[in-house]
């Protein structure tokens, strides 16, 4: 079994390789145009340690990837909780476990922060698999995003994996809930 690979704090040396790295994940994933100066300044106020961490592995000058989480609330309350902005390996070290090494310095800067980590994963392509990927680190999901009247950056397609959204019966909610709660060892269920 190898090592997980080490997760590091980007240094302000690194800026313009993580720039040219968000612009690739942009050409992936993008939604909506890419604001560089915007970018800069959430990677600035990592740099000076401003309620943001941008983890990398990799070496200076050979970053294989790279997560963004940001100290953040929501419009309703003062409660904290971590954002993760992003997370990205490039293509070729997405045969690593640089993802798996990604996703468990989120889990860990919030168990070391003390604040929940709410991730997601917004996309049209290969959706399916980033989910199973995301389960097993993180368990079931708690929504789900839905775009409308958007284009995305270079790829047209539809969402290819309508399956992942299957509406549960009220008998297949239930009968998927005894489950859980068997497993769980739970006392009687209804």
């Amino acid at each position: 079994m190898t090592a997980s690979p080490s997760v590091r704090i980007a240094h302000p040396s690194e800026e313009d390789e993580l720039i040219r790295m968000c612009h690739l994940l942009h050409e992936e994933n993008g939604l909506f145009d890419f604001d560089e100066k915007k970018v800069r300044d959430v990677l600035r106020r990592c740099f000076t340690r401003s309620g943001s961490i941008v983890g990398v592995i990799g070496q200076p000058g050979r970053i294989e990837a790279s997560t963004c989480l940001l100290i953040s609330d929501m419009y309703y309350t003062s409660t904290w909780h971590l954002a993760e902005l992003w997370n990205f390996v490039l293509p070729e070290y997405r045969k690593s476990s640089n993802i798996d090494a990604l996703i468990e310095f989120g889990k860990n800067c919030s168990n070391t922060i003390g604040i929940p980590l709410i991730t997601g994963i917004i996309t049209n392509s290969r959706l399916a698999g980033k989910v199973r990927l995301y389960r097993r680190h993180l368990g079931y999901p708690a929504g789900a995003f839905f775009v409308y009247n958007a284009k995305w950056i270079g790829d047209d397609r539809p969402v290819e994996n309508e399956y992942l959204y299957a509406v549960e019966t009220r008998a297949q909610t239930r009968r998927r809930e005894r489950q859980i709660k068997q497993m769980n060892g739970s006392a009687h269920v209804r």
